[in-house]
């Protein structure tokens, strides 16, 4: 089976990340108000050993851990009977596979980064979560889990086998993705937040000119091609609408790889938008991006950007909390704008269509071996009431991708995370990359290349498209065939 999984390179870039702020803090321990204790990985509420214990890994970067202590506090203080026993492991983003594949040692529930889980799905060792779903965990309420999932989210969670289709994983995060800036530069060269890429160009140019060069409009973790298509996504919704690029993603036809017609040549329009500012036949990257650019990763880049060394970059809702460290030492004051829209992007009655491209969401899932999989599934409906859902933005500045109101947390966060919030209020739908129809593992979203680098590296958007489609008619009556 193949699945889209363009996030890996990104995620783990920011395992390393993690790795350069670890240090040993030594173990945690406090009991609060309502006698909950917090003794390392363990929270409980009276004897840990009298307690039915919850074995959770989480995959803490870019989220941190305090969410999921939080919620675990919540839960033992309603559930005194259990106890949660939490390991962060950002190796998850490498060795999950291996976890289920291997069966030994396994905790009760993984939240982790994107992964195929479809595979583990397909060969028994992920235990179904219609349960879960169908819970409705608020009391006094008849809504489920499953509608209080945003639109696109639960379709993602299935699995059909043996004539059954199933839920096997919950989201457990919402992507926001965008240009971070620097909100002290833009007040000092009174520049307001553009919203067109015309303005978005008058924007970089005057970068340039008020600072004599010695700021750069952009810095990119080239390195990681995954986070140009953080603007390439939005910008092809932008040009095809949301319906096409949607068609695109069933596989009906190798036509969907036709850059003659949409929703492909949406796909050639952000293409040539990504080459007007990265593309180095035109030697627009280097009058763009601070030198080095391609060559940098994720910490890399970030921290150039909080040492002021370019205005903008590429980036999602998880910046502050993945870099606190060094926005904390540095007071650094930035924000996260939407990618602004093309000149002929799509509208509907005269205004443009706002619609957050939310890449792959993360997954929580059971193993099938799982010790305590009653304990594992009570902890997951659970963390859906809206306390613990608001509970997780307020503590992480990030959403998840459930209907709840989180407006009273505005004055509580940061600038940073109210202008996420501010993104996602102004969007009035989220697409990520959900393949559906008979090819969703076999079809691929790339297939010769990743687009972005192709045109850094001086291949013309029409040329990278061509060579899609030609290799897409290839492959379809071959090993995409069905």
């Amino acid at each position: 089976m193949k699945r889209i999984n363009k996030l890996f390179a990104i995620v783990l870039s920011v395992f390393l990340i993690s790795a350069l702020f670890s240090a040993c803090a030594g173990e945690r321990s406090e009991t609060d108000e309502n006698g909950v204790t917090v003794q390392g990985n363990k929270v409980f509420k009276g004897n840990y050993s009298e307690k039915e214990i919850i074995k959770v890994d989480y995959f803490d970067t870019g989220y941190g851990s305090e969410w999921i202590y939080e919620i675990a506090k919540d839960f033992v203080n309603e559930n005194e009977s259990y106890a949660l026993y939490l390991s962060a492991d950002s190796s998850l983003v490498t060795n999950m596979e291996q976890k289920l594949q291997t069966g030994k040692n396994l905790s009760d529930v993984y939240f982790t980064p994107h992964f195929d889980w479809e595979t583990y799905a397909a060969q028994g060792v992920l235990t179904t979560l219609n349960d879960v779903f169908e819970s409705k965990p608020d009391a006094g309420s008849d809504i489920t889990i499953a509608q209080k999932m945003e639109e696109g989210y639960a379709e993602g969670c299935e699995f059909e086998k043996n004539g059954s289709t199933d839920y096997y994983v919950l989201p457990w995060t919402k992507l926001i993705t965008g240009i971070a800036y620097n909100v002290n530069l833009f007040n000092e060269y009174g520049i307001s937040v553009p919203t067109t890429m015309e303005e978005f160009e008058v924007v970089c140019q005057t970068v340039i000119a008020k600072s004599g060069g010695k700021i750069m409009p952009l810095v990119v973790p080239g390195k990681i091609g995954g986070y140009f298509d953080f603007i390439g996504m939005n910008w092809w919704i932008q040009a095809s609408g949301l319906d096409n690029v949607k068609e695109f993603f069933a596989f009906d036809s190798a036509e969907v790889f036709n850059p003659a017609k949409q929703p492909y040549s949406g796909f050639v329009r952000a293409l040539k938008e990504f080459q007007k500012f990265f593309g180095s036949a035109t030697n627009q990257f280097e009058k763009y991006c601070l030198s080095g650019s391609m060559a940098k990763d994720a910490y890399s880049a970030q921290r150039d950007f909080i040492n002021g060394k370019a205005a903008m970059t590429i980036n999602a809702d998880w910046l502050e909390s993945e870099m606190s460290s060094l926005v904390g030492e540095t007071g650094f004051k930035m924000k996260l704008m939407k990618v602004p829209f093309l000149s002929d992007a799509v509208k509907e009655n005269g205004e443009y269509v706002s619609v957050n491209y939310a890449a792959d969401a993360n997954f929580a899932c059971v193993p099938a071996k799982a010790k305590n999989p009653t304990g594992a599934k009570k902890f997951l409906t659970y963390m859906h009431k809206d306390s613990e859902l608001k509970s997780f933005t307020k503590t992480t500045g990030c959403l998840r991708p459930f209907k709840y109101d989180y407006s009273s947390l505005r004055s509580t966060l940061s600038d940073f995370a109210n202008s996420v919030l501010d993104i996602n209020d102004s969007c009035s739908k989220t697409f990520f990359d959900l393949v559906t129809g008979p090819r969703r593992f076999k079809a691929q979203k790339f297939v010769t290349a990743n687009p972005y680098l192709s045109v850094v590296n001086g291949t013309s958007p029409e040329d990278f498209a061509k060579a899609e489609y030609a290799e897409a008619k290839v492959r379809w009556n071959k090993d995409w065939a069905v």
